[in-house]
């Protein structure tokens, strides 16, 4: 990645929505450039949701994702198929032992959404 993008689309959403459940956490990335291997999300989860592990598993064909962290997750990605994962296309993921909220009330959003190259630090 040569350059820092706006994201297209950054959603998050539980698989279980029932409060203070264990779930995982699907992630929808949309780049408007292409992804290229060891291009890494980074994002940090709301205050009212707790990642207990950093277990990350590809839902796209042609992608492998790797994650580290809890609270600020880093997700580097490398493109299996070809060289490059095309722009403005979803791109999946899901992120596995996530506790819901313990209540109904909204939460904060998930902050510090970056995505860049595994070389810019």
């Amino acid at each position: 990645m040569e350059e820092t993008p706006d994201i297209v689309t950054f959603t998050a959403a539980p698989t279980n929505f029932t409060n203070g459940a264990s779930t995982d956490y699907t992630i929808t990335l949309n780049s408007p450039i292409p992804l290229l291997s060891t291009d890494k999300l980074i994002f940090t989860f709301p205050t009212e949701i707790t990642p207990t592990g950093s277990s990350c598993t590809s839902l796209t064909t042609g992608v492998t994702v790797a994650c580290t962290g809890t609270t600020t997750m880093t997700a580097v990605f490398t493109i299996t198929s070809g060289t490059e994962y095309a722009e403005n296309t979803d791109l999946q993921f899901t992120i596995a032992a996530v506790t819901n909220p313990a209540s109904t009330k909204e939460t904060s959003e998930f902050t510090s959404v970056t995505l860049k190259d595994t070389a810019d630090g």
